[in-house]
């Protein structure tokens, strides 16, 4: 087959592969294979709604030892950014979960831990120091100061 029979006319291509990505160039040149990531709004159809990310792979095409053309690759890359964005949404929610229910458990946890006992000790000093008032517990210990002096 000829070289000329292995490049389309430009005529017949949509406007977007009109254009050619430096990959393609860059693959020409280095004659290796060459990927690169264009952003949505480097290609746009008739229709500014409808700007895809590409990602190029660009191969140069050899016949009789030389370089005749370059073959690209175009791959539509929406899924990354929407799985992305899926990701991100669901490690979100996930954190949000189990933040509350640390929370809850640590509440809960401290509750058990410390205010039942803290509630049960205050409650024990109060009718403790309601037996005796504290005129009555200054008293006892005079009577026991004085009586100790007084045995030795």
């Amino acid at each position: 087959m000829p070289p000329a029979a292995l490049s389309p006319s430009p005529s017949g291509l949509a406007p977007i592969f009109r254009v050619r990505p430096e990959a393609v160039t860059r693959a020409a040149k280095q004659d290796a294979g060459v990927g690169q990531f264009l952003p949505a709004d480097q290609f746009s159809f008739n229709d500014p709604q409808q700007q895809i990310p590409m990602h190029v792979f660009a191969l140069p095409l050899h016949h009789g030892g030389e370089i005749v053309g370059t073959v690209a690759l175009f791959h539509d890359t929406r899924y990354i950014d929407e799985q992305v964005s899926r990701t991100l949404r669901d490690s979100v929610l996930n954190a949000l979960f189990q933040t509350l229910l640390i929370s809850g458990l640590a509440l809960v946890l401290v509750r058990w831990t410390f205010t039942e006992p803290l509630t049960r000790t205050a409650n024990w000093l109060r009718t403790a120091s309601n037996r005796t008032t504290p005129a009555q517990s200054r008293g006892l210990r005079k009577a026991k100061f004085s009586t100790n002096c007084i045995m030795k």
